[in-house]
Formats: C-alpha cells, structure tokens, sequence
C-alpha cells in the first residue's frame, strides 16, 4: 500500500470515530485489505447518535467509495470502502 492510501486510511478511520461531532470510545478498528478496496470498520461503545457535519461527508465522499452506518445491540458499527485506487464518488447507506 502507497503513503497516500494509508494516509486516506488513516483519515477515514478519524471521521468515522467523531461521527456525531464528538470523540467516541472505539471498540475496535478493522480494515481488510481486498484486491480492489480496503474495508475500514469502527466499532463504537454503545447507541451514537449518527449525525455527520457536512464537512465530514464531503471528507469522506472524497476519501471512500461508500460509507455508513449500523446499530446493534451494545455498539454502533460504522464503515467505509476506500478504494485502493481512483475514487468514486455516492451516497451515504445505513
């Protein structure tokens, strides 16, 4: 993996953790290395409240092919797929 798209991943990784415009306690972070994306996914302690700035949807539409969120019992996952080269730009899923 090039600087760059560590870099990308690392910026990612911090978006996703401040999802509702403040730090969170992050259970775990993940990213898997596929032949085309590079997965990252934040696990965050307990309900958030998924309000992202307009800001960090522009970041993240820049950064990741797709993005989003999900609520489970305890914590809430949210994720990105940065691709490993060009960037498409989307909405986010939840």
């Amino acid at each position: 993996m090039d600087e760059e798209r560590a870099d990308d991943l690392v910026q990612a990784a911090a978006e996703l953790m401040a999802v509702g415009g403040r730090v969170h306690r992050a259970l775990a972070l993940t990213v898997h290395e596929h032949p085309d994306r590079l997965p990252v996914l934040v696990e965050l302690a307990g309900p958030v409240s998924v309000d992202v700035a307009a800001e960090a949807v522009v970041l993240l539409n820049e950064l990741s092919r797709q993005w989003g969120w999900h609520q489970l019992p305890g914590c809430t996952q949210v994720w990105c797929e940065v691709p490993k080269h060009e960037v498409a730009k989307h909405e986010p899923t939840s």
